[in-house]
Formats: structure tokens, C-alpha cells, sequence
């Protein structure tokens, strides 16, 4: 524990951030001098005093934070900080943060600068080596000591769970491995992560650890085909939950498995909630891939989970073992805008060592009072965002979150309205404008704000262009992101600092839908993403309106951790009249009934597992009694419908897959095209997508809504263009002819393609597809986006879909049709992709490179 002492003087530290931080975002006027030498040795005495006596998470996190701001707050004279620094730092376990303060570290030898002392290069050097670890017997690499816990962990049982702040370098570890274990067992290993943003970043995460270990032999993909499964190579598939649960459906799909890892495993508790469907999916292709497969080892993943090792067991069985970290490698400092009767206005700092926040007054008009518990963004908002940016530095790498897509995009382009500088036109930014001009329209907002070195991130954007903007983010390009809760799930970029106005997730409350905000956990989790190992010492979350915090009751100080569950048992029990209800009257299950995703759930269940169905009900918190569950099967025995079609749409109900059975064998469905190539492509499609409005209107107002007859046949069209690979670019401009585009319209039309036609359009066909031709490659054609061989071969790889387009439409007839024929040739694609690489853009150019060396 921290003597009085001691705390006062971590807290005179403290006093002079916030006072360097009110400094420059607020103008407070007071002449603040360099942090003092005699303060500065003080405080580096007691972090060497705490460095040898760090057992709690308390002294650990005191010594860091002393360090952190000693190194954020250094003079050019202090020449002995770095190696009192790295000495510290190794004893805390943190040899990767010691990397960052030792500005003659050599990353190739893996060599540190003088310390000075023969006795403090051994003590340094033996720690060290305690956490060094080598990856497929070629390349060394150091570890923290979470990191090297968790490597062990991993050789030594074969069912892990994982605890650890965001920032704490799991995904490191995870990447190297993978490729480690790849090269000494074989065997496929399958990734499952919750968004394509983060399946993309997991990919080059992995082919960066081949490639610089020299590995031949090891490919990673993001989708699973006969064609790779027949290859037989060692294979990593990074998957979402989706893309593995149809991988499932195949027998074989992973007979060879080795390893399972599931990251962001805290999502399966929106179970709880009856419209989250991709919740079930995840905890059901955990248990499937665990208990079918059997894969030799298997880990699951989240951020500071409090019940990690009850969630790992649930998941893995008894046998699971689980490592745990509290202490992030970086300091995370929260800072606050709080306004207080009588109309004063006070920046604060949070910080886990002071039981009460820091805080100093702000003069009059440092701050706009109108902003104080309010939800719409207007001027004097966006004006104080500008005045914070500039004052904690543009260069510095900052994420605004916003609480929706289009208030990211407006927020993105407030500022670059605000932007005083000259507009870039260094060639990095004069490339990605020009690309995203290209690409998708002049008019999208993005082509603009980049100009300004500004961006915004979100999950609506096509997926080359949200690549483009965390590559630029990653190498500086741009400077400031306004972003959306899809950084939560998992998408690390370096930002340094992160600025939040409230934790609403919404802009205008309503009686008609669920006012959503962020959670004290939420808030930890997005904290997090500030400060990464190796990038930055020091994050800083800067909180525009505290007041709202306060009114929700959240943390803004300490990491919160949170229990999951991963039962269905409570809602169950709470639902359990209505569900048993419904699953008795032998009738198609509305969606507006309590517990209906339940009383589907078990009908599936008692469907495809027979007599066994009620004991693996139970697993999962959801226990009838015999006679209950025989009146459940009585009143299945009646479909007619094939068991097999309702096991591969196990979320829908088997009353409406047997509706659409009878139709569909009495000639009332339309057949399904084939080719988005087809003449009758068009009428064929539109013509089915009306007859299952009327077969099956739940069904089909759950994925497409109140549909009109002009969205419908919109949605028609744009499926036939996107099948056939037109690129962005036409498909948002084919229905203006030559009217000018505004942004809200061009928004619109990609969510067309990026939420009907990809996402919703083929879970709606999917059973009518099946029913008919199984082998049918329409659906496919429709998510991904592309219909010939070589252009699904560059998505598998990782590629964008408008990438991979781009450059098949650039590959000769002649190479064309040799990697055609051969699907196989590998060699043969990357040289015809190497061919017309020139032709690309500077990003694209970065998206192929992995896929090129």
C-alpha cells in the first residue's frame, strides 16, 4: 500500500499534467514551466523504490504511471531517464514498453543502449531473457510478463481462457503463436473475430509474423471453399462467426483442426437479447467446433472479463485453464469538462491511484457552457472538438467517437471545416483522395476531409476504403479519425489520444426504441485503445461533458470489468410461459412474441438433436421436463419439410422453412438464378423476392422491412451489378443519371450493397437456394461481391472485394484465363497480381503487398 508520503507525491505529478493538459486545450493563463528536475528525481526514486516491491496491482500501477509521465514530460537534459527507465520497466515485466524509451534500441539484434552499469545490463539482460521466446525456431522475441504467461499457457493445456486490457498485447502473442504452432504441429488453425475490419487487420497481422520468420508453406485465408479444403496446405482461417457456422454446416470442413481461437468472446453475452442473432451464433460455433472437431487446443479471448475462468469452463469444459492481467503496459489518463451550479466550469483528471479526481477551474469562456448536458452536435461543440485537437497536439493520432455513422461523418467534416492549415498535398494524401474520388464518388464526404488529414472510420463504409483509412491513420497520413463503436470490437490503431463527448450511442432519445449508451465497461474497453504497447507510453481519453456520465452512474477513472454470461437460463425462466406457449400451438412463431428467438432455438434443437436435444438444452440454461419436451417433438412430427434444410438454417423457424417447402414444391416460388449474368437475372429475382413477402412475410420483414415496390426493384438491380463485379464507383451512380450526388444519397446507396444486398438479401434466399439447387453459387456471388474464380481467389486472400475487381479487370485475357483454369496455381496469380500492380493506386498497391512478398 501507498504511504501518505508517497501518494502526495505522485499526486504533485499529477498536478502538473493536468496543468499541462488545461495548459494547452483550455489557454489557461499561467506560466507553466518545464516539469521540475528536483520533482522529477523525487518521483524516479520512488518508482525505483515501487519497482522492487510491486506485488498488488496498486504499487504496479503507481510505478507505471510515474514513469509514463515522467517519459511524457521529459527534458532534452534528463540524458540517464531511458536506462533508469528500462531498468524499471524490466522489473515490472514490461520489457516491451522499455523498447519505446530507449531511443538506441536496435529491433534487429535486439540490442539496448548502455545502461551505464555492468550490474544493471546482467540484472536487465537475465530478465530478459526470462521473457524471451522463440517463434517456429527462427526468430526471437521478447515478451511482457502477461505476454509470456499467456505463450506458456498455451504450450501447456490445451483449453485456455484470456483476461487482459486492451492495450495489453494479446493479439502480439495470438499472431506469433499461431505461426509457431502452425510450423511444429500442422494442422489448420480457425480465428474467429466479430467484424470484417478486425478479420482484415488479424490477417496481416499473421502474414507480417510468416514473413519475417521466412515461413513457406502456411497460408491465411478469410473464407472457407472445397477448393482450399482439397489443397491440403497448412491453413489459418481468420472467420467471423458467420462465415465459420457455414464452414460448419460441411463435414469436413475442419477434420484437420488444430487450434480454435475465439477473440472479443464478451459478445455471446447478447444472448440476453432477443434480436441478437449474431450472439447464438457465436456461442453456438464455439460448442459445435469444440465438441465436433475437437480441436487439440482452443482459446477464447476478451477484455478484462471478471468471470473468465466460470465463462472459459462453460465454453471449454472443466479442464480449462485461464491467465489474467489487470495492468495495461501503457498509462490510460481520462480527463473531464464538468460545469457546476453558479456556472463555473472545471477540467478534471481521472486517475485509479486518487480516490478523487484532480481538477482545476477554467476561465470564463474557456468553455462553451451551451454544451453541458445536451445531445445534438452543434457549432460551439465542434468549435471547443477543434480548440482540443489543436491544443493536445493534430500530430498526435486522435479518434473521435461519435454515438452514430452519420454523426462521424459530420463530425469529420465540421472539423476539416475548421481546419486552418494549408491542404495537404503530400502525395500519400493526394493518392488516397484521388482513390477514394475514384472509387467510390467525388461528392463521398471522405475525399474531402482527407484533404485536411481528417477521416472517419465506421462499420457502413466499403471495406477498401475503411482499409484505406486505418492504413493512413497507422502511418500518419491522416491525424485525426472520427469513429464509431467499432473500434470496441477489437480494430487497434495507434491514437494517442481519444475524445468523447457523452456515452449516449444515440442523438435523440425516443419512446419507441432502446436509448442506448455506453457502459462503464464500454468506456474501459474504447479508454483502452488509447496508448498501445510499442506506440505510445501515455493515452488520454478527454471527456467533453462529464455531467452526462455522472447522470449514467459510469466510471471514468478505473478499468471496470464485467461478469458474462453464456446462459440462456435467466431469460428463459423469466420468457418460460409465452415460449412453451408458442412451441405447443404447432404454429409459425411471430417475431413479436416474448422469447421467440427461444421457442425457435429449442424446435431447432429437438429437431436436429433428437432424444439427445434435451440434455444439451440444458448445457445452455434451458431445462423442460420430459413431458414438455416429448409435446415439443409431437408437434414437430407434422413438417414435412427435410431435416437437413432446417439444420442448415437452424435460426429459422421450422414452420415457416415448411411453408416454404410446400410452396416451393408446388411451383409458387420462383426458380433462383444462377448467374447474376443471366438475361432474366432481374425479373427472376425481383419475382421471388415478392413471393417470399407473401410466403413468408416475418421472414422477409425481418431482413428487408416495409419494403416498397421501388426499393425492391432497386434492390434487384443493384444485386445483379454487384454480383458481376461493377465497381463502387457505378453501381452508387446508376440510377442519377448525371444528377449531382449528395452525401446523404451516396451513403444510402452503400447501405444498399453493404446491408441488403451482401448481408440480408442472401440470409433471406438462403433456404429457397438450398432447396432448389444447393450447389448454387448465387449467394455467394451476392455476399462477396464477385462471380469469376480469380476474383474470389484475391478475397480469400484478404482483398477487398472492389480491389480484387480492379484488378482481375486488369489481368490480361491470356494470364486470366490460365489462373482460371488452374485454381490452384498460386505462383500464377501472385504474378499475374504483380503485373498490373503499377496500375493500381498507392493503397491498393499496400493492400496486395502482403499477398505479393
Amino acid at each position: 500500500m501507498l504511504s501518505s508520503q508517497e501518494r502526495m507525491l505522485l499526486t504533485s505529478v499529477c498536478e502538473y499534467d493536468l496543468a499541462y493538459v488545461g495548459s494547452h486545450v483550455c489557454s489557461i493563463p499561467q506560466d507553466l514551466h518545464p516539469l521540475p528536475d528536483a520533482l522529477a528525481t523525487r518521483a524516479l526514486n520512488l518508482a525505483e523504490r515501487l519497482s522492487r516491491r510491486a506485488v498488488t496491482d496498486e504499487l504496479r500501477r503507481a510505478c507505471l504511471l510515474i514513469c509514463g509521465l515522467i517519459w511524457e514530460h521529459r527534458q532534452s537534459h534528463w540524458t540517464a531517464v531511458p536506462s533508469f527507465l528500462v531498468q524499471v520497466l524490466s522489473r515490472l515485466g514490461l520489457s516491451p514498453s522499455s523498447q519505446m524509451v530507449d531511443d538506441g534500441y536496435d529491433p534487429v539484434e535486439g540490442t539496448f543502449s548502455s545502461l551505464g552499469s555492468l550490474f544493471a545490463e546482467v540484472d536487465v539482460g537475465r530478465r530478459l531473457l526470462q521473457h524471451e521466446v522463440r517463434v517456429a525456431g527462427r526468430q526471437n522475441i521478447t515478451l511482457s510478463s502477461f505476454q509470456r504467461r499467456l505463450w506458456k499457457a498455451i504450450d501447456d493445456y490445451d483449453r485456455v481462457g484470456v483476461s487482459a486490457p486492451t492495450s495489453a498485447g494479446k493479439s502480439f502473442v495470438l499472431a506469433h503463436k499461431i505461426v509457431d504452432l502452425a510450423c511444429s504441429n500442422g494442422g489448420d488453425i480457425v480465428y474467429i473475430v466479430p467484424t470484417l475490419s478486425l478479420i482484415s487487420q488479424v490477417t496481416r497481422d499473421i502474414k507480417d509474423v510468416i514473413r519475417r520468420n521466412d515461413v513457406k508453406g502456411l497460408n491465411v485465408y478469410q473464407t472457407v471453399s472445397d477448393r482450399l479444403r482439397a489443397r491440403g496446405d497448412r491453413s489459418v482461417f481468420v472467420l467471423t462467426q458467420e462465415r465459420a457456422q457455414s464452414a460448419l454446416l460441411r463435414e469436413e470442413a475442419f477434420k484437420n483442426l488444430f487450434l480454435l481461437v475465439v477473440d472479443e468472446v464478451q459478445n455471446v453475452e447478447r444472448i440476453a437479447n432477443q434480436g441478437d442473432e449474431r450472439a447464438r451464433v457465436l456461442l453456438d460455433v464455439v460448442r459445435d467446433v469444440d465438441s465436433k472437431f475437437s480441436p487439440q487446443k482452443a482459446v477464447v479471448c476478451g477484455p478484462l472479463l471478471k468471470n473468465i475462468g466460470e465463462l472459459s469452463k462453460s465454453l471449454l469444459g472443466e479442464g480449462a485453464r485461464t491467465v489474467s492481467e489487470n495492468l495495461p503496459p501503457v498509462v490510460n489518463l481520462t480527463y473531464s469538462f464538468t460545469s457546476r451550479r453558479g456556472g463555473k466550469v472545471f477540467l478534471r483528471q481521472h486517475c485509479p491511484i486518487h480516490n478523487a479526481p484532480l481538477e482545476v477551474e477554467l476561465p470564463e469562456g474557456a468553455v462553451p457552457k451551451s454544451i453541458f448536458g445536451k445531445q445534438y452536435y452543434k457549432e460551439p461543440l465542434f468549435d471547443l472538438l477543434t480548440q482540443v485537437i489543436e491544443g493536445i497536439g493534430k500530430d498526435a493520432g486522435n479518434l473521435v467517437f461519435s454515438p452514430t455513422t452519420n454523426q462521424a461523418r459530420r463530425t469529420a467534416c465540421a472539423l476539416e471545416a475548421r481546419n486552418h492549415d494549408t491542404v495537404s498535398n503530400e502525395p500519400l494524401l493526394t493518392d488516397l483522395r484521388a482513390y477514394i474520388a475514384e472509387t467510390v464518388h467525388p461528392n463521398y464526404s471522405l475525399a474531402k476531409t482527407v484533404e485536411s488529414r481528417i477521416g472517419y472510420h465506421h462499420g457502413k463504409m466499403p471495406r477498401h476504403v475503411r482499409m484505406a483509412v486505418e492504413d493512413a491513420f497507422s502511418a500518419g497520413a491522416l491525424t485525426t479519425v472520427a469513429c464509431t463503436t467499432t473500434l470496441l470490437q477489437g480494430v487497434n490503431l495507434p491514437a494517442k489520444n481519444l475524445i468523447v463527448r457523452n456515452p449516449h450511442l444515440f442523438l435523440q432519445r425516443r419512446s419507441d426504441r432502446d436509448n442506448v449508451s455506453l457502459s462503464s465497461y464500454e468506456f474501459s474497453n474504447l479508454r483502452g485503445r488509447t496508448g498501445r504497447l510499442m506506440k505510445d507510453f501515455v493515452g488520454r481519453a478527454i471527456v467533453l461533458d462529464e455531467t452526462l456520465f455522472q447522470e449514467q452512474g459510469l466510471e471514468l477513472s478505473k478499468d471496470a470489468k464485467k461478469d458474462v454470461n453464456s446462459s440462456y437460463e435467466e431469460r428463459f425462466q423469466a420468457q418460460r410461459k409465452s415460449v412453451l406457449d408458442v412451441l405447443l400451438d404447432g404454429e409459425p412463431i411471430s417475431r413479436d412474441v416474448d422469447g421467440a428467438d427461444l421457442a425457435i432455438y429449442i424446435r431447432q434443437a429437438v429437431l436436429r438433436d433428437g432424444e439427445e436435444g434435451r440434455e444439451r438444452l440444458a448445457t445452455v440454461g434451458i431445462r423442460l421436463s420430459d413431458l414438455e419436451y416429448t409435446a415439443v417433438r409431437k408437434s414437430l412430427a407434422q413438417l414435412g419439410v427435410a431435416r437437413d434444410v432446417c439444420k442448415q438454417f437452424r435460426y429459422w423457424d421450422p414452420f415457416v422453412l415448411d411453408m416454404l417447402y410446400r410452396a416451393n414444391a408446388q411451383g409458387r416460388l420462383e426458380e433462383l438464378p444462377k448467374s447474376p449474368l443471366s438475361d432474366d437475372f432481374f425479373q427472376s429475382l425481383l419475382r421471388l423476392i415478392q413471393q417470399l413477402e407473401h410466403e413468408a412475410p416475418s421472414r422477409f420483414n425481418r431482413h428487408l422491412g416495409s419494403a416498397s415496390g421501388k426499393f425492391l426493384r432497386a434492390l434487384a438491380v443493384t444485386a445483379r451489378d454487384w454480383a458481376s463485379e461493377k465497381p463502387w464507383a457505378e453501381l452508387i451512380d446508376w440510377a442519377d443519371k448525371g444528377l449531382e450526388l449528395n452525401e446523404d444519397s451516396i451513403e444510402q446507396k452503400v447501405q444498399m450493397v453493404l446491408k441488403y444486398v451482401s448481408h440480408e438479401l442472401p440470409k433471406l434466399l438462403g433456404p429457397i437456394s438450398y432447396m432448389q439447387d444447393p450447389d448454387n453459387p448465387l449467394l455467394s456471388c451476392l455476399e462477396f461481391g464477385a462471380f469469376r474464380p480469380v476474383t474470389r481467389r484475391l478475397i480469400e486472400y484478404g482483398l477487398p472485394r472492389e480491389t480484387a475487381v480492379r484488378i482481375s479487370m486488369n489481368i490480361s485475357s491470356e494470364a486470366l484465363l490460365d489462373v482460371d483454369q488452374d485454381v490452384s496455381d498460386e505462383r500464377g496469380l501472385r504474378m499475374a497480381t504483380k503485373q498490373v500492380a503499377s496500375a493500381l493506386f498507392q493503397w491498393e498497391q499496400l493492400q496486395i503487398s502482403s499477398l505479393l512478398d
